[in-house]
């Protein structure tokens, strides 16, 4: 009796020429069982791994060959009767699809999968890309990404993971958050896993290091912060470690540094009459008396009003302009019940952080030829400068004037006098001149427009000029030859002479006897002494 095997495609047939036989085909073996009344013999590429009288038949995989055309159909063919096992591909595979909406590829993991779902090795068994157990893509050893440079930069010296777009227009790298997501979108940890730099949730970027900016080129701009469209929050902070505002530019880039807010001009204060402003939520519209000048962003400091909650300092906000100003009150205060002002910030504005902390220094360099500080006008004309030795010049018509409560200096004012000098305290001098130790100089000068010394006072505190002493400093008092003296002169008449000295009669008599001396006075034009035994001689007689 001859059994005859035959493999059509995925399956098997055994023939029997005079006897039925049972076959159960499990994967690429076949089984045969009785009844089998004799022995069974197979050739090539059948296989029997049984006994001749039970046996057990299979296909040798590697001698058979299967034509393109009997594997059209290999997924229905193999449907409910076979599996594919592990398989080992030794040439070149590719996979076309023919349904726009079907999935070419699907790799589905075991129950607990904990190998990778799919590995590229090198022909080395080197791993080159992988996709864990989790779905992470993982490439350790090369670049990921596509391009026409992907075919160049094959080298892994150039980076673990490099990303090629494969258009000019295409994002190389995106990194997309889901919805309310907390926690950053990427991080840069250094080998203990320790965060070293990371973008947040809010796609700002931080990092525990320095940062350095390199322009590319000398007319490459380095850094530029832009702002939102009416932008009112700050450009730029610098903080401490604990969040604390320690400087930077605001809206309107003015500087400020040792507050959290750029410093109120005292001198650049609008007024606000009581008014009761206008509220939409959230902003309040307040009128000024006047133009203000202040722009969106800016800060004000609102003050003097009964009603409080308006004296601190706001951020401009949209619709300011004119006499308007909009400010974000979140609520509405109500009238401001009395007239106030607003005092706007200044464009740089310096506070100390304490009273030893020195507010500005400007400092020259060695042999400091140029001004250390100018003050110009919108032409760049010179206001006034501290020069390179630290002298103060102004070149205003004006001059200037120092003022504080106890009163003020003013040179040039433009009043009746060239200078001035006033005290807020009636007891307290206007001018205090004070000699240094060992004092030869002069202790005050005045001069001619040729620097040519009229008068003065000298290191002693003696009076000296042409008209009184004399410039030789040395006589308490000296007369020109043409000088007259007048005592109680009132409208002194000195009958037409020179160097004469005219005594008025006295307001009142002495009555009582001098000490160490003598009085000598006038009574209805006689020339009278009193010495201080009492006697009274009459010198001259009217």
């Amino acid at each position: 009796m001859g059994v005859i095997v035959q493999e059509v495609t995925t399956e098997a047939t055994v023939t029997e020429t005079s006897v039925s036989v049972n076959v159960q085909q499990t994967e690429n073996s076949i089984t045969v069982t009785s009844p089998l009344p004799t022995a069974v013999a197979v050739t090539s590429p059948i296989t029997n791994t049984g006994s001749s009288t039970a046996p057990i038949i299979g296909i040798d995989q590697t001698l058979l060959s299967i034509q393109q055309t009997q594997v059209s159909g290999l997924v229905s063919a193999l449907s409910g009767k076979a599996n594919l096992t592990a398989n080992a591909f030794t040439d070149a595979q590719s996979i076309t699809g023919s349904v726009a909406g079907s999935i070419q590829l699907f790799v589905k993991g075991a129950s607990g999968q904990s190998a990778s779902f799919l590995e590229v090795q090198a022909f080395s068994n080197n791993t080159l890309f992988r996709v864990n157990s989790t779905g992470y893509a993982l490439a350790p050893l090369g670049f990921i990404g596509g391009g026409t440079s992907q075919s160049t930069n094959t080298s892994a010296v150039l980076a673990n993971n490099t990303f090629y777009p494969t258009a000019t227009n295409q994002i190389g790298l995106a990194v997309r958050q889901i919805l309310n997501h907390a926690t950053n979108l990427q991080e840069w940890q250094n080998s203990a896993g320790g965060t070293m730099a990371y973008i947040d949730q809010f796609g700002g970027f931080r990092t525990s290091a320095y940062l350095q900016l390199h322009s590319s080129s000398a007319t490459t701009l380095l850094q530029y912060n832009r702002a939102a469209t009416n932008n009112v929050a700050n450009l730029l902070e610098y903080q401490d470690s604990s969040a604390v505002v320690l400087g930077g530019r605001n809206a309107l880039a003015q500087i400020f540094t040792g507050s959290a807010t750029p410093i109120s001009g005292v001198g650049n204060t609008i007024t606000i009459n009581s008014q009761t402003p206008t509220y939409s939520s959230p902003n309040t519209t307040i009128v000024t008396a006047s133009a203000h000048g202040v722009a969106v962003g800016q800060t004000v400091t609102l003050q003097g009003f009964t009603q409080g909650s308006y004296n601190q300092t706001w951020v401009a906000q949209a619709g300011t302009s004119g006499t308007n100003l909009v400010i974000r009150t979140n609520s509405n205060f109500g009238p401001t019940q009395s007239s106030g002002s607003a005092r706007i910030t200044s464009q740089v504005g310096i506070t100390s952080r304490s009273s030893t902390t020195v507010g500005l220094i400007v400092r020259g360099a060695a042999s400091q030829a140029h001004n250390l500080v100018e003050w110009q006008d919108s032409s760049a004309s010179l206001l006034a400068n501290v020069t390179s030795v630290g002298g103060f010049n102004t070149n205003s018509a004006n001059g200037y004037q120092i003022a504080n409560a106890a009163g003020f200096v003013s040179l040039n004012s433009g009043q009746t006098a060239r200078i001035q000098a006033g005290s807020a305290v009636g007891t307290n001098p206007h001018v205090v001149i004070r000699q240094s130790a060992s004092q030869t100089g002069d202790l005050t000068a005045w001069q001619d427009s040729n620097a040519v010394l009229l008068a003065g006072v000298n290191s002693i505190g003696s009076v000296f000029t042409a008209a009184i002493m004399g410039l030789d400093r040395q006589n308490a008092i000296v007369f020109g030859g043409t000088r007259n003296i007048g005592l109680n002169a009132g409208s002194a008449n000195y009958g037409g002479g020179q160097a004469v000295t005219f005594i008025g009669n006295a307001s009142t008599v002495p009555t009582s006897n001098p000490t160490g001396g003598g009085i000598l006075y006038v009574e209805a034009g006689a020339l009278k002494y009193r010495g201080s035994s009492g006697t009274i001689t009459t010198i001259a007689l009217a």
